[in-house]
């Protein structure tokens, strides 16, 4: 029974490692210089190979933010690859920043892919994620409880 409970106490501290590992593992992958389209492919790869059977939604989220992050340098360049990984990015929970910075990003890589065409079906699909994102952060910085209002003149 005592080994139960002590592993019990010990698993999150275990999680916890594991997510830092894969943060570092991440950061070696998608940090380094980039000199030729060739590497990006390849961190790419690298990257997804982190992702293993079963993986929660959690390191998804993680790996597939590392990899969006890393194309989102050159935007322009990488507008395909910056939308879909936008997409996977954001069916797994992130904190507000990140989602915000994901739905900003996923904005500008649908204004790059549809600069010619501008009709309203294009207009409404480009700001939907720019509302969403806007919605999200505007939602979490609002404090649960509102304060009073300042007592100027209230014992007068």
């Amino acid at each position: 029974m005592s080994s139960l409970v002590f592993f019990i106490l010990i698993r999150p501290v275990n999680c916890i490692a594991d997510d830092d590992e894969l943060t570092q593992q991440l950061n070696a992958i998608t940090r380094r210089p980039f000199d030729k389209p060739s590497d990006l492919a390849l961190a790419e790869a690298e990257s997804l190979k982190l992702v293993h059977e079963g993986s929660g939604a959690s390191i998804k989220g993680q790996v597939y933010l590392a990899i969006e992050k890393m194309y989102a340098k050159d935007i322009g360049a990488h507008r395909d690859k910056v939308a879909e990984y936008c997409e996977q990015v954001l069916k797994a929970p992130q904190s507000a920043p990140d989602s915000g910075q994901v739905y900003l990003d996923w904005g500008s890589a649908l204004e790059f892919q549809n600069q010619t065409a501008r009709d309203a079906v294009v207009r409404r699909r480009i700001v939907t994620p720019y509302l969403r994102g806007f919605n999200l952060v505007h939602a979490s910085q609002a404090p649960e409880k509102l304060q009073s209002p300042p007592g100027v003149g209230k014992y007068d």
